[in-house]
């Protein structure tokens, strides 16, 4: 028996499973605002606010994160995972689905933190085999400290980067290039905060996923 090699929540945490076809969304969009950051600014100064759900938000960074560097690299750039946090903030006490092909301990911590302070009062996180196997000190912290909390954790042949999120304060999906680790390339971020792109995520990707492996 492997280290991984448990069940939590009924559901097994590796899964040799995929979705039973692919999943599309169509939204007519009126307003886009496009960024690209070359200055290194932080995300609460490239969106201090969100956008409401007609609008769609595309942004290309510049390499600039690097959480090896310590939090004050915060300051100065940013990277996939600090959306949380600050989405969090916005939306206030919120349920979020992450999905990543792996994840550094800085991340992987904040997370946690989150769910123990009860920012986040759900955490679903899809993760690729890899992040078990070559980050495994950071995945055994993440997955014991998201059976103590009961959240849930599942990995299977998966390289999306989505985070979806709902609060109090309304509904916030982005779609990335990027996994929630030290982002030293340039990356794509796709933000919106229209209900129906969260329902299509988390319904026809994290729970279908869910329900397809718990279904054998």
């Amino acid at each position: 028996m492997s280290d991984f090699d448990w069940v939590f929540d009924d559901t097994p945490l590796n899964s040799d499973k995929s979705l039973n076809a692919p999943t599309k969304l169509e939204l007519k969009r009126r307003e886009r605002e496009y960024i690209i950051d070359l200055q290194k600014k932080s995300l609460t100064e490239l969106i201090p606010t969100l956008p409401p759900p007609d609008n769609d938000i595309y942004l290309i960074t510049n390499g600039s994160g690097g959480t090896f560097k310590g939090t004050q690299a915060n300051a100065i750039a940013f990277e996939f995972g600090h959306f949380v946090p600050q989405l969090q903030t916005m939306l206030g006490v919120s349920e979020c689905y992450i999905s990543t092909w792996t994840m550094n301990r800085y991340h992987a911590q904040s997370l946690l933190d989150m769910v123990a302070d009860k920012r986040l009062s759900k955490l679903t996180v899809f993760t690729d085999p890899y992040f078990t196997t070559r980050e495994s000190a950071v995945a055994n912290m993440l997955m014991e400290g998201m059976i103590t909390h009961g959240q849930r954790f599942l990995t299977f042949k998966n390289h999306c980067k989505i985070l979806a999120m709902h609060g109090e304060n309304g509904y916030c999906t982005v779609l990335s290039s990027a996994n929630l680790s030290a982002q030293s390339r340039t990356e794509n971020y796709v933000l919106n905060t229209d209900p129906k792109c969260y329902e299509w995520v988390v319904e026809g990707f994290f729970n279908a996923m869910l329900e397809r492996v718990k279904d054998g």
